[in-house]
C-alpha cells in the first residue's frame, strides 16, 4: 500500500483531424468514461500542448502520455486528414488502455518513486 496518494496524469495527444493521429485522443475520451481510481485524472489534451503545460504546473507525480508515431513511410510525408482512426488502430485502443492501467497501478506504488 503506498504511503500517500499519488497524483498521476493520464493526458492523450492528436490531432483529431489528422485521422489515425488522434489516437491519444480516443484513448482518453474512452478512459475518461470509466470509473478511475483515486488520484488518476485523465485529460485528452488534443494537439493543445498549452493547456497540457499548464496542466502539469498543478503538480502531479506521474505523467503518462498516450500518442501514436508513424513508423516508415518518406520524410515529410504528411498524414491524411479526415476523422476516425484506421481499422489497425482502431483495434489497438482496447490494448492501449490496458497498458495505461498496467501503468497507473505500478505509478500507484511507492517502488516506482524509489532510484
Amino acid at each position: 500500500m503506498p504511503e500517500f496518494e499519488k497524483q498521476i496524469l493520464v493526458a492523450g495527444v492528436g490531432d483529431a483531424w489528422m485521422l489515425d493521429d488522434g489516437f491519444g485522443s480516443v484513448v482518453a475520451q474512452r478512459l475518461e468514461g470509466r470509473e478511475m481510481p483515486s488520484g488518476v485524472k485523465v485529460m485528452d489534451a488534443g494537439s493543445g500542448g498549452l493547456d497540457l503545460a499548464y496542466e502539469i504546473m498543478r503538480g502531479y507525480h506521474a505523467l503518462v502520455l498516450v500518442d501514436v508515431s508513424r513508423q516508415g513511410g518518406e520524410p515529410g510525408e504528411v498524414e491524411d486528414l479526415g476523422l476516425g482512426l484506421s481499422p489497425a488502430l482502431e483495434a489497438a485502443v482496447d490494448q492501449a488502455i490496458a497498458l495505461v492501467d498496467e501503468t497507473i497501478a505500478e505509478l500507484r506504488t511507492d517502488a516506482a518513486y524509489k532510484s
